[in-house]
């Protein structure tokens, strides 16, 4: 049986989820040719599996920072909270290659 991708935030584990709306959003910056919008839907994964931190927002929001490439990536999240026998879910929104000179200090 396949099982989505998890992710660990504040102890508590989420799935990996794309909503039509985000996945053809990605889509369509990849395919657009947009410099900062360079990672596909698996790789998009991949970088949020590493990231190294987190910058919180209210009601869920989140931006999860990677360095994935040599390169610094926000990936802007949905968290929403698990039941007793269900995971929280981590909906991505989008994710593109920082360009905010307060994330890629982080990383320095």
């Amino acid at each position: 049986m396949y099982r989505n991708t998890t992710v660990s935030f504040n102890g508590l584990v989420y799935e990996v989820f794309w909503t039509s709306q985000f996945a053809r959003h990605v889509c369509q910056n990849l395919y657009a040719g947009d410099n900062l919008h360079d990672l596909d839907h698996e790789e998009i994964v991949r970088a949020l599996a590493v990231y190294e931190h987190v910058q919180e927002f209210l009601e869920g929001r989140c931006v999860f920072l990677s360095r994935y490439r040599e390169r610094v990536y926000e990936m802007h999240v949905h968290l929403e909270p698990g039941t007793a026998k269900r995971p929280g879910r981590c909906t991505i929104k989008t994710c593109y290659r920082s360009n905010k000179q307060q994330y890629i200090r982080l990383f320095k």
